[in-house]
């Protein structure tokens, strides 16, 4: 089991089974609180009711508010919650302009680096409630 087992964890993408698959991968691997959301602006309504996650994984390419607009969007609501996107093109992603943020492909095989990214982001908050 992870130490950051009860952390909260949002994976967002358009394409609700490839935020199912990452969500499956992380529940295998010990997190226990992790939500898929296949629309960006629902799922920033749904966060202002609350809770809200500790970590945020989002596809970069999506329809009416792509991912760096959510992370955006996220950071100037909760400067505490971490955010990490995902690419079927993420060289694309890492060159657009303002792109400070963890870029993974969406290939299964980076699912262990994607986990190992996962934790060094929640390694560096504290698991109590995001200062929001």
């Amino acid at each position: 089991m992870t130490a950051y087992a009860k952390a909260r964890i949002a994976v967002v993408d358009d394409r609700s089974e490839a935020a199912y698959m990452i969500a499956v991968f992380l529940r295998g691997e010990g997190y226990e609180n992790v939500s898929t959301h296949d629309d960006p602006r629902k799922f920033l309504q749904e966060i202002v009711k609350g809770p809200v996650p500790h970590l945020v994984i989002t596809d970069y390419d999506m329809p009416g508010m792509n991912g760096l607009e959510l992370a955006e969007t996220i950071q100037s609501l909760y400067p505490a919650v971490r955010i990490m996107l995902i690419s079927g093109d993420p060289h694309h992603v890492m060159q657009q302009s303002g792109c400070h943020y963890p870029v993974f492909g969406k290939e299964i095989a980076i699912l262990k680096t994607l986990l190992t990214a996962v934790e060094s982001e929640l390694a560096s908050i504290n698991l109590g409630t995001p200062n929001v």
